[in-house]
């Protein structure tokens, strides 16, 4: 690929499962890059910011450490990522646009780990903050909460 990019560092990255596309995130972007054609088609610019989430301050310092992990859903339709203030985002890879927000979802500051499972009906997230939320996508509920699942001794 060769070509100069984005100087921010990439956090996370994940495949479409046709293998056509790699998504990538930093800090602010969410990046669409055709793996055939070799370049980037896309870039979902400031998806993290703040503005979303009715933070005060635009100090991108006080939520960068949320963003390390991407799921795809298996129809390749939608990208689940952490965005500020601990929240998780369902962003449409087809509009471009954010279709929903979970506010406030770990106490901890990184939410380290996103699986969709059973045929993307559930998204499991996990934290820094020893916990795990199951969430149910189509109704966009909590249905199952693990808190302090490991022993921290």
């Amino acid at each position: 690929m060769g070509k100069k990019g984005s100087k921010s560092s990439i956090f996370s990255s994940c495949f479409t499962h046709d293998k056509n596309y790699l998504i990538t995130g930093n800090l602010r972007n969410i990046n669409v890059i055709d793996l055939h054609a070799q370049k980037q088609i896309a870039c979902i610019k400031d998806i993290h910011d703040s503005k979303f989430l009715n933070q005060s301050s635009q100090d991108w310092h006080s939520w960068k450490d949320n963003f390390y992990t991407l799921a795809i859903t298996s129809d390749d339709k939608y990208v689940i990522s952490p965005g500020a203030n601990k929240s998780l985002q369902i962003i449409s890879l087809k509009t471009k646009e954010i279709e929903h927000i979970w506010k406030d979802v770990h106490k901890g500051t990184n939410i380290t780990a996103l699986l969709l499972f059973y045929k993307d009906k559930y998204l499991a997230s996990a934290a820094t903050d020893h916990s795990i939320k199951i969430f149910d996508i189509e109704t966009k509920q909590i249905v199952h909460k693990f808190e302090e699942v490991f022993d921290r001794k």
